[in-house]
């Protein structure tokens, strides 16, 4: 941010010297009292920095001069955080990140937009597998077999390792949940990607 790195510890960002990773003036630090939780990730925009716990978003506007740290702290949203620093992006001068909710963006980090209203069913409840049918080494197997793969996904105790990325080429952004072997695809609605085998 401006030549300086930004760390985030419990509820406080601290601001680096310019240009100097390793040193931080005394006091060159915010620290978010209202924030329930400690903060899981944060991620800098049109001059302010974004800043998540688990639960809750704000955005900090930081003073000018040599300390940052006289800034103003705006609260966005009370219910919408980020899982953790994986699962937020920057891309193409948008914001994209996660929460247990589903997938927000933002171009100025005051204004969010959800954009996985199509699958929330899979954030709140449940989201069925694209196979209905797969094949063993002794021929074909419906879905009632023994050993068949998962038929129905929840992203509920499948957040760890959560990430997102995104491909530049084809502009589309990547929710990978790899304790389900599957990612989200969005480019122009959503498309499901599973890493199961059809075959055993």
């Amino acid at each position: 941010f401006e030549g300086r790195i930004i760390y985030a510890a419990g509820k406080t960002i601290y601001f680096s010297d310019v240009g100097q990773a390793n040193a931080i003036i005394a006091g060159n630090s915010f620290t978010f009292y209202e924030m329930t939780g400690n903060i899981t990730a944060i991620q800098q925009i049109n001059g302010a920095i974004c800043v998540w716990s688990g639960s809750q978003s704000f955005l900090y506007q930081p003073s000018q001069g040599i300390l940052l740290s006289g800034g103003r702290p705006v609260k966005v949203h009370d219910e919408i955080g980020c899982e953790s620093a994986q699962c937020v992006l920057f891309r193409e001068n948008v914001v994209y990140w996660l929460d247990r909710n589903g997938v927000y963006v933002t171009t100025n980090g005051l204004e969010l937009q959800e954009i996985s209203l199509p699958i929330k069913r899979f954030f709140q409840y449940e989201t069925i597998n694209p196979f209905i049918h797969y094949f063993t080494s002794g021929g074909w197997a419906g879905t009632l077999a023994q050993n068949a793969p998962d038929f129905v996904f929840r992203a509920e105790n499948n957040f760890d390792q959560v990430h997102l990325d995104y491909d530049q080429i084809n502009e589309q952004l990547f929710v990978v949940f790899p304790l389900l072997n599957i990612t989200w695809v969005f480019k122009s609605g959503w498309y499901l990607w599973s890493f199961n085998s059809i075959v055993d």
